[in-house]
């Protein structure tokens, strides 16, 4: 993966797809992932983070709505040899939504790579925003495991028809108010790791 099939998403550019509140979004773009997380003003820390930082992804369905789900940790890279590496928590589960009703129908992806090869490793790109600016602060690539790549598309097809582009947001709003913060990434099965 390069940074220009990413649409050369560079520090410092203005993003339209900025969001317009603090927080993360997952969006299909043509044949990659792209995760917004905006915050207001962000911290050296926060910026180190993403670009850094181990991000531990995870997939779980919940009343037939796939959440893609992250947090971010900060790892010892300096434990010595034979010694676990400590993490520390940076960035707490984020736990986003996605659903194909959110896609027009003309902007569907082809699912076929994933689908037809069971090696295929879905990429992602992280972009952190400012919330004020819409200016990109950092970026980092890399790319789903491929078990959960194809388990996010087969969710994806396999939830597809249980919504609306009208009654979508409704089923979110619900889900998220019965479940605590963070119960939904805490309860995926189905999770994978950033390189380290």
């Amino acid at each position: 993966m390069k940074y220009q099939d990413f649409g050369l998403i560079t520090v410092g550019q203005r993003h339209t797809r900025s969001l317009d509140a603090e927080g993360a979004e997952f969006t299909w773009r043509s044949d990659w992932v792209e995760l917004t997380l905006t915050f207001r003003n962000p911290s050296l820390a926060e910026q180190w983070a993403v670009e850094s930082g181990v991000f531990e992804v995870a997939l779980n369905v919940v009343e037939q709505v796939p959440f893609l789900c992250f947090r971010i940790f900060q790892v010892d890279k300096y434990a010595g040899p034979g010694r676990t590496k400590p993490a520390t928590l940076v960035l707490p589960w984020q736990e986003c939504p996605f659903h194909l009703c959110q896609l027009h129908p003309e902007q569907l992806p082809n699912f076929d790579p994933v689908l037809h090869n069971p090696n295929f490793q879905l990429p992602l790109a992280v972009v952190l925003t400012d919330l004020e600016t819409k200016r990109v602060r950092a970026v980092r690539q890399f790319a789903l495991g491929s078990f959960l790549s194809r388990s996010f598309v087969e969710a994806l097809l396999k939830t597809f028809p249980h919504y609306t582009r009208l009654s979508y947001p409704n089923a979110v709003d619900r889900i998220l108010a019965k479940h605590q913060i963070n119960t939904i990434g805490d309860s995926a099965r189905i999770r994978c790791r950033s390189e380290q």
